[in-house]
């Protein structure tokens, strides 16, 4: 019994490594448009942090967040779901 429960338990790790990495592209492809942005050159890499916001059939999002020395700033990143290409990029400051 103890085999079959620990066979399980490691068959769900395995699935939810694969489905946590589903979207790393993205997230990359968010981070580094973010990061690459004039306003944001001077900031290190670590200075901007990525996170996963959810998806749709044909979209995904994710959240992006600055909070670097007196610079706090946050936005979402809009992309094809299939593929990590960037569709939208929006700063909450200047959501009107």
């Amino acid at each position: 019994m103890k085999k079959i429960a620990l066979t399980v338990f490691a068959l769900s790790l395995m699935a939810n490594s694969a489905q946590a990495g589903e979207f790393d592209a993205h997230l990359k492809v968010c981070h580094d448009t973010v990061w690459q942005l004039d306003e944001f050159k001077a900031i290190p890499n670590a200075g901007v942090s990525v996170f996963e916001g959810g998806y749709g059939d044909n979209s995904f999002f994710a959240y992006w967040i600055i909070d670097w020395d007196d610079l706090q700033v946050a936005g979402k990143c809009l992309m094809e779901r299939k593929k990590p290409i960037l569709k939208e990029l929006t700063d909450f400051r200047k959501k009107g």
